[in-house]
C-alpha cells in the first residue's frame, strides 16, 4: 500500500513493484497509451492546487499527467487552477491545441522529454512561472506555433533542448521575457509578438 493516500497504488508504487514511481498527484493519468484524443472536456482544480513553490506539498499537483503515452491529442480543453496545467513526459509525437489554460501556480503546459510534440492555438494565462515549458534534450523538434501566453513570468521557456520551432505566438505581460532559452540550440524563433 502506498504512503500517500491521495495517490493510487500502481501510480505511487515503484516500477520494481508493479508501478509507475511518479510521485505528482493528477486529476488526469495518462498511461503508456497510444493514440488517445481527450477532447472537450472542462476540468477547475481548485482544491489541492498548491499555494507556493516550495511552501506547499501539493506543489507537484497537476490536471491532466500524460506519461510514456504517444500520438496523444489533447484539444479544447479548459484546464482552470492547480500547479501544473497539462504535462505531458516522454510522450512522442503529441498534439497539445486549442486548449484554455489558466491560473496554474507553476506552469500552464509542460513538455518534458517529449520529442515532435505540437503545441499550437492554445491560450495560457496567469501561469505564474512559465507559460509553455519544454525542456530537455531527448525531446528535439517541438512546434510551438500560434499561441497566447498572458501574465507569467516567462511566456515560453526551452530548457537544454535542441531544434525547436517557435512561432507565430502572441505573448503578454509577462514579468521577466517574453521566450527564454538556456542551454538550448539550433532554435527557429520568429513572428512573435
Amino acid at each position: 500500500r502506498s504512503t500517500n493516500d491521495d495517490i493510487p497504488d500502481i501510480i505511487l508504487n515503484t516500477t520494481q513493484t508493479g508501478g509507475y514511481a511518479i510521485t505528482n498527484k493528477a486529476t488526469l493519468y495518462i498511461l503508456k497509451t497510444d493514440g488517445l484524443v481527450l477532447k472537450d472536456l472542462n476540468f477547475v482544480a481548485g482544491a489541492n492546487s498548491g499555494t507556493d513553490k516550495g511552501a506547499d506539498s501539493r506543489y507537484s499537483n497537476c490536471v491532466i499527467y500524460n506519461y510514456f503515452s504517444n500520438h496523444t491529442t489533447i484539444t479544447n480543453i479548459s484546464v482552470d487552477g492547480c500547479s501544473w496545467g497539462i504535462w505531458f513526459q516522454n510522450c512522442q509525437d503529441g498534439i497539445i491545441e486549442n486548449n484554455n489554460v489558466r491560473n496554474q501556480m507553476i506552469t500552464g503546459i509542460f513538455n518534458f522529454q517529449s520529442p515532435r510534440t505540437i503545441i499550437r492555438n492554445n491560450t495560457v494565462t496567469n501561469a505564474k512561472n512559465h507559460g509553455i515549458d519544454v525542456r530537455h534534450g531527448v525531446g528535439p523538434n517541438v512546434k510551438v506555433l500560434n499561441n497566447t501566453v498572458i501574465g507569467s513570468k516567462e511566456g515560453i521557456y526551452l530548457l537544454h533542448s535542441a531544434k525547436h520551432v517557435v512561432t507565430g505566438n502572441t505573448i503578454k505581460d509577462c514579468s521577466l521575457s517574453s521566450i527564454t532559452c538556456c542551454g538550448a540550440s539550433h532554435i527557429l524563433i520568429e513572428n512573435n509578438l
